[in-house]
């Protein structure tokens, strides 16, 4: 791993165990025998030796590393911290944020060079080649009491505006609580739950309501976060999630619905004369059947009731249109039933739009009187 605690005690016990092979004598007598196993022990040494020596480079590469990154993570902050105007509130939770993370860190940023100085004499001790680009950590002391000095005087200033930062996030806070009431008086009086209005119409203000959600929720989100790094209660908003959730219903709604009307508005494109009423009646009845199914999910929403109900008219003028297109409704009988409905184009003219138009209780009165 990267831990600098761990690897250091390792090279310690790796020195301790070399150091029980540093002897003068090379050999042991058993009476008359001798045994020498200096070759060995030369050996053992050497294998000692390589292991410390691949060990303590790999922990000075570690060392390194961690300390350039813990160098130029307090440099950076240096930078950002003389930077830093407390008394721009457009930035207060930036500078919050910075103050807090540096409030946070620096007792174990300044524990963490001491140890660090304390490695890197060991390593020169120990005969250890520092890269060419390492800086040493003696010397980055300096510029850490600098850091130093210079964030506690940025947090004196921080700690004696604190009441005009608060006093600013309130203010803000209480213009979003004033937008949030407008947003959703306005949406009172506007949402779209009245099934005759048009798809695209109602689609449009859901659209145009939720993005002014949006912001204002992304509004709110920055102020709570200011008051969460300053430890004040959150402003009260739970208006805005009920309103998200009521627009993310009607949105769902009114989709299913448009998906269902492209169909109808298709065919109402359609001729007359090619239009086939068998296969819009099987349409219908399957659209019928869906908002059917919705309907369960969605009680007594008006704007599926509404639309349910007039699918069931428009299943009602397909019959009609039905018996016009049948043998026995001859060209003459088809003139006299759309002079009755008051369309005067051509029949090869006449769209399908134009018949679902008409009142449903009159275009049925209408071909009744022919047929009778």
């Amino acid at each position: 791993g990267s831990d600098v605690k761990k690897w250091q005690e390792v090279i310690t016990e790796i020195k301790h165990g070399r150091s029980t092979f540093d002897s003068s004598e090379f050999s042991i007598a058993f009476g008359p025998i001798v045994i020498n196993y200096k070759q060995i022990q030369m050996k053992i040494t050497n294998v000692y030796d390589g292991v410390y020596k691949s060990v303590l480079n790999r922990f000075g590469e570690i060392f390194c590393n961690e300390y350039a990154t813990l160098c130029q993570t307090i440099s950076n902050h240096k930078d950002i911290i003389e930077r830093l105007e407390l008394t721009n509130m457009t930035e207060v939770i930036d500078n919050i944020s910075i103050i807090n993370y540096c409030k946070n860190n620096i007792l174990d940023w300044e524990m963490a060079i001491f140890q660090g100085i304390d490695i890197e004499k060991n390593l020169n001790g120990q005969k250890y080649h520092f890269p060419g680009s390492f800086r040493s950590i003696i010397s980055f002391q300096k510029d850490f009491q600098k850091f130093k000095s210079v964030f506690q005087s940025k947090h004196h200033v921080f700690e004696s505006n604190i009441d005009k930062i608060k006093e600013s996030i309130f203010k803000d806070e209480e213009a979003l609580l004033k937008t949030l009431n407008d947003l959703e008086l306005n949406w009172t009086a506007n949402r779209p739950c009245a099934s005759e209005i048009k798809c695209a119409d109602a689609l449009y203000i859901i659209k145009v309501n939720e993005q002014k959600l949006v912001d204002l929720k992304t509004k709110v989100e920055s102020i709570n976060k200011a008051k969460d790094l300053m430890g004040v209660i959150k402003g009260d908003f739970e208006s805005l999630d009920v309103l998200f959730s009521d627009i993310e219903m009607l949105k769902k709604i009114w989709g299913i619905v448009q998906e269902k009307w492209q169909t109808i508005e298709e065919t109402g494109q359609s001729l007359f004369i090619e239009i086939n009423p068998v296969q819009f009646s099987k349409s219908l009845d399957s659209m019928l059947e869906s908002l059917q199914e919705i309907s369960r999910t969605y009680k007594g929403d008006p704007v599926l009731l509404g639309r349910r109900k007039e699918l069931q008219n428009i299943k009602r003028k397909n019959k009609l249109i039905m018996e016009l297109k049948t043998e026995a409704m001859k060209e003459k009988h088809l003139k006299q039933v759309f002079a009755k409905v008051k369309i005067t184009k051509l029949m090869e003219e006449i769209r399908v739009k134009e018949l679902l138009d008409i009142d449903t209780d009159y275009f049925e009165k209408s071909v009744n009187d022919i047929i009778a």
